[in-house]
């Protein structure tokens, strides 16, 4: 895989990632009307702009590579805290 390639796969796969978090932290927030005032996220996920073999690929080798080389985790500050 060259250079281009893996940094479309690590940016498709980012853009994944915020998506899922997105939407399970729009589902527990629905409760709440201060949290359900937030905007949604801007990232979007398109299941059609890969295809199957491509997202087994990315599910199952890439990213398990991707948190292998994980160096630290923060927790960032609630927005307003």
């Amino acid at each position: 895989m060259n250079h281009t390639s893996m940094m479309l796969t690590v940016a498709m796969l980012f853009a994944l990632l915020l998506t899922v978090l997105g939407h399970s932290e729009s589902a527990r927030a629905q409760g709440s009307s201060a949290d359900a005032k937030r905007p949604e996220s801007p990232f979007a996920c398109n299941r059609l702009a890969s295809t199957p073999e491509q997202r087994k690929r990315h599910f199952d080798e890439i990213g398990p590579k991707l948190r292998s080389l994980k160096k630290n985790v923060r927790e960032l500050p609630k927005p307003g805290e």
